[in-house]
């Protein structure tokens, strides 16, 4: 017989199922705070867009791309910028 094929509360006293149950959660607020962190860093938008987030200018923002100091990426002729890229 499989360990897992009963309930925890069968095997484990409510205490060690508590604990486990809270440990999961944790692991699991973890990762999904992760994720955001990762699709934050991940959000594309014009030097507009990105200026106003920072409170510059988009030509900062282009001055900016243009020495290396914020990701940058083409779509069509469309400049992209990076939050958080750089």
């Amino acid at each position: 017989m499989y360990l897992f094929a009963l309930p925890l509360r069968a095997i484990f006293a409510a205490d060690v199922v508590e604990a486990i149950e809270q440990a999961i959660a944790e692991h699991i607020r973890r990762a999904l705070d992760e994720r955001e962190r990762q699709d934050e860093a991940d959000t594309w938008m014009t030097p507009a867009q990105l200026g106003e987030v920072l409170g510059i200018s988009a030509e900062a923002v282009r001055k900016r791309v243009a020495r290396g100091r914020i990701e940058s990426r083409h779509h069509g002729r469309r400049l992209l910028v990076r939050l958080g890229g750089g």
